[in-house]
């Protein structure tokens, strides 16, 4: 199998009902098959290759040895830095999330098995450790998917280049606990590192997960989710599991999709909404989310959440804690709330600090978010009664 993969859309004219009916059927159906898959050798040793933990043969067949010798010694030089950068994010952030959701009530086998995550960017890394028994990850957000490459197809100095840029790419979630949506437009417009695809197969194998499978999501006529992945398609899904365990495989959604009132009317959106409506009941999750559940403009898809929610974590840029209230959540405050950053000043909830200094909750022991800057995390865990 090679690594640059080529599209292969539907043109295939269907009823309205036939249109509904794919759109619930075209993953379930794909994915009980993809399940049974053994795991790809080239993409597990690609995605640890951009990692920077190891460089698989695998990876080197049908190029020079002059490309292999010179591409190992460009690696060999960016192994110790990656892995300490990592170390660090583990220490720091990776390590304390993960002991703290291991205590927490609300992190179950007996959940729904599906993430929700919109507003997500290419947050892979947070999106798995505040949920770690969803088998599905559906990720929404405005970032292109992308495609990946062949090694040989490029000089060593631009892997090595496009080694490096996804390290600064990641630059903010790493130091801030966040994707800022500007900061990904601009790294993704290289010519290797184009799309979410990328981040998501480099926690993946940091995180120590076989690949089983790269597929593009082509919104056409369908929402197909069995095509080859190109430039041409809104969305990636990933199937991974863990190295070494026999437990089924799990799956990651992208999907590009401006989920606005507006972009949610389109063809595309309503086709993305009926996908999502048709997983039923979810867990959801925000972070970071520039407030705009708080806009009357998105107002459908905090809908939504809200109507397919059986829980909800959150920091305060999510949905507004009146609204929360006000739908019938049971809300648990966590952390400490006493501010926003200046650029979102306007959306300071007097209801929520207000709680927060009545309840009093114990901080943290992490620090994520945009209120990291000022060394202050919040979250609200809402659950149906």
């Amino acid at each position: 199998m090679c690594l640059v993969l080529v599209f292969a859309s539907c043109n295939t004219k269907v009823s309205q009902v036939q249109k509904e009916k794919s759109v619930v059927e075209s993953s379930s159906d794909s994915l009980a098959q993809m399940k049974i898959l053994p795991y790809d050798t080239v993409f597990t040793g690609f995605a640890k290759f951009i990692a920077c933990m190891e460089l698989d043969p695998i990876l080197f067949r049908n190029t020079s040895t002059r490309f292999a010798s010179e591409l190992k010694r460009k690696f060999s030089g960016m192994v110790n830095y990656s892995g300490e950068k990592w170390d660090r994010l583990q220490s720091r952030v990776g390590n304390p999330i993960g002991s703290w959701v291991a205590k927490q009530s609300y992190s179950s086998e007996k959940e729904p098995n599906v993430l929700l995550y919109p507003f997500a960017g290419g947050d892979f890394y947070y999106g798995h450790l505040f949920n770690p028994h969803q088998d599905t990850i559906i990720m929404l957000g405005l970032e292109a998917p992308g495609t990946l490459f062949r090694l040989s197809e490029f000089e060593t100095d631009t892997i090595a280049a496009y080694l490096s840029g996804l390290e600064k790419s990641m630059f903010f979630p790493h130091q801030l606990g966040f994707f800022r949506t500007k900061s990904m437009a601009d790294d993704f417009k290289t010519t290797l590192l184009n799309g979410t695809i990328h981040t998501a197969l480099y926690y993946m194998g940091r995180m120590g997960y076989e690949i089983h499978y790269v597929k593009g999501i082509d919104i056409g006529e369908t929402l197909d989710m069995n095509v080859e992945l190109t430039n041409k398609c809104e969305g990636v899904r990933v199937g991974y599991s863990k190295a070494g365990e026999s437990d089924p495989i799990r799956e990651w959604i992208y999907i590009s999709q401006d989920i606005s009132d507006g972009g949610l009317k389109t063809k595309k959106g309503q086709m993305v909404q009926q996908y999502i409506e048709s997983k039923g009941s979810v867990v959801s999750f925000f972070k970071a989310a520039s407030y705009l559940m708080h806009q009357n403009y998105f107002s459908t898809i905090r809908q939504i959440c809200l109507k397919q929610s059986k829980r909800i974590l959150q920091d305060d840029s999510g949905i507004p804690f009146a609204v929360l209230k006000k739908e019938g959540f049971r809300v648990e405050l966590l952390g400490e709330y006493h501010r926003t950053i200046p650029l979102f000043s306007m959306f300071l909830q007097e209801d929520l600090k207000e709680s927060y200094a009545n309840k009093n909750p114990k901080n943290l022991p992490f620090n994520i978010g945009y209120n990291a800057t000022f060394h202050e995390c919040n979250l609200q865990l809402a659950t149906r009664p």
